[in-house]
């Protein structure tokens, strides 16, 4: 995922790009810049957004514009490979997933563990205000780490599932495999767990798995 890069003149000051769905600026996401220039990301796709740039007490003209909706939506999170919104996809009826609901991705050690302190706090608001993560489900086998960022509200379940590698050896569907996925899509129908991110290491295969599944139904 890229950011996109907003810019202003004069191009020495620092500013506040200011991003809402509506003119009115009701509610927006502020996107502070330096030198004329702000990172922007993680918008959803298919909308039109207004935009203008606050410096110090003063706003430029509103103009808009609209994100494409024909494309996958790669998330940008510090240091976390392999983030992206189920949203959007086409089902065989003709429906869509909703956006802003599923979230799949890699390990988020990453994040927490590096030394750019604003890095990591960019990457928490992300995480928690931006996309408002309630549910993390961990797919990783038992060694290989726990949650990174626990928050009060947060619901973090933990289920080791196989890698598809190993199937041809002990096969996905073992029996406490199918406990583990009759737990994790129990998960998925209780409305209350959303928005969920689900991942394995390095959110390819495990991850993948799943989304496979949830993508079939």
């Amino acid at each position: 995922p890229k950011t996109v890069e907003f810019r202003w003149s004069p191009a020495g000051s620092d500013g506040v790009v200011e991003i809402a769905p509506d003119p009115s600026f009701s509610s927006y996401e502020s996107f502070p810049g330096t030198n004329g220039c702000a990172s922007v990301y993680n918008l959803q796709h298919g909308k039109t957004f207004y935009c203008r740039v606050r410096i110090n007490d003063q706003y430029s003209p509103v103009s808009s514009f609209s994100v494409r909706k024909d494309m996958p939506r790669w998330i940008y999170l510090p240091n976390v490979t392999n983030v992206r919104d189920m949203g959007l996809w086409k089902t065989q009826s003709g429906k869509q997933i909703k956006p802003g609901m599923l979230f799949r991705g890699a390990k988020l050690e990453n994040l927490t563990s590096s030394e750019d302190k604003d890095l990591v706090q960019l990457g928490l608001q992300i995480f928690k205000e931006q996309l408002g993560i309630r549910t993390e489900l961990d797919l990783r086998g038992l060694t290989e780490g726990i949650n990174a960022i626990p928050m009060p509200e947060e619901h973090y379940y933990k289920f080791p599932m196989s890698a598809y590698a190993t199937w041809k050896v002990h096969g996905v569907f073992t029996d406490d495999q199918k406990e583990y996925m009759h737990k994790i899509f129990d998960l998925f129908a209780d409305a209350n767990t959303y928005p969920i991110y689900f991942h394995c290491a390095g959110g390819g295969d495990r991850t993948g798995t799943i989304a496979f599944l949830l993508e079939a139904m």
